[in-house]
């Protein structure tokens, strides 16, 4: 990969196998269902930067020339965990009841929760049709027990909903198995189908889990304290929807500003002006600076992982993501 750059911006260039990858994304989801194929075309036309799909490559890097991975197989393998991504973000958004994602209406929005479930479905149906295609049975598995984990992150948030007492633990097994399982898991793939030794799919996998940690903890952080227009959603959704995250945890732990906002978020009813106080609150008591001390941490943690690996390019470029991490405005 010569067009390889170790900075964050490398992710909205335009790699030739990100192109196979949405190529093979529409050549997959065609749909003699007008109905389908109008939602499908909604779904996958909405952008992003495809981060998941450029780790499964990147990370098939590391075994040697003599076990590069099959460009087949590695494109389909990257195709699927962006079909996996996208069918969870789908259910997410009917869960949530979310009107828009990233500036545009959500498939629920335009089309009701039952289409939507549907097209979810049909997403995890492609995905693993494709993974299926090339005997990699071990990254089968490896796909099968993220998502299902990932149902479980979502059950146990619903459990969870508007409770004032979650602990930072709490908050992290919630956090492993929404966001940070499946970036580990896209990293690992990549290195499985490329038969690189355990030793660095393990390492691959512990960078990707660290890395999901802290962009589910600056994601939490952008849901309080972004601008709407840059965010593309309403500002204060997840804790409108009960989910309390690491800033409000942080938060609650200011024996003043927990007297304040703790009645109003267990009350269930987290209006326009509950959302102000909170911010109000997350600025005076530290909980900001602290849940990003916390996010550069388990960034120091992902480079960490990286150290031992081969010095090939791709090291360069994982390291260079976690400035995009730390950054990212949506």
């Amino acid at each position: 990969m010569a067009h390889l750059q170790p900075l964050a911006e490398e992710l909205t260039r335009e790699w030739p196998e990100i192109l196979e990858v949405d190529r093979r994304l529409k050549a997959e989801l065609a749909s003699q269902v007008p109905l389908m194929q109008e939602v499908i075309d909604h779904l996958s036309g909405r952008g992003g930067k495809k981060l998941r799909p450029r780790l499964v490559y990147l990370c098939g890097n590391f075994a040697g020339a003599d076990h590069r991975p099959d460009p087949a197989a590695i494109r389909d393998v990257a195709t699927a965990v962006e079909l996996i991504h996208l069918a969870s973000l789908v259910h997410d958004d009917i869960i949530d009841r979310s009107r828009t994602r990233r500036g545009k209406p959500t498939a629920n929005a335009l089309w009701g929760n039952h289409v939507s479930v549907l097209a979810g479905d049909y997403l995890f149906a492609k995905a693993f049709n494709l993974l299926t295609r090339h005997n990699q049975y071990g990254v089968v598995e490896i796909a099968s027990a993220t998502i299902a984990i990932m149902c479980e992150g979502e059950i146990e948030q619903a459990e969870q909903a508007y409770d004032c007492d979650l602990t930072f633990d709490q908050y992290f097994r919630r956090a492993e198995r929404k966001t940070a399982r499946l970036l580990a898991a896209s990293c690992r793939v990549g290195a499985a189908v490329s038969r690189a030794p355990a030793a660095v799919q393990d390492a691959l996998e512990v960078y990707g889990r660290q890395m999901g940690y802290a962009y589910q903890i600056v994601d939490d952080l952008l849901d309080l304290t972004a601008d709407r227009k840059v965010l593309g959603k309403p500002v204060g959704a997840d804790l409108r929807q009960g989910i309390v995250t690491l800033p409000v945890v942080f938060l609650l732990q200011d024996e003043g500003w927990r007297a304040k906002v703790a009645p109003l978020i267990a009350a269930r009813a987290v209006t326009a002006p509950v959302i102000a106080q909170v911010r109000k609150g997350l600025k005076e008591s530290g909980a900001i600076r602290r849940s990003f001390e916390v996010a550069r941490q388990c960034v120091a943690q992902a480079q960490e992982a990286l150290a031992d690996l081969p010095a090939v390019p791709e090291r360069d470029v994982l390291s260079g993501l976690t400035e995009y991490v730390l950054t990212r405005s949506n």
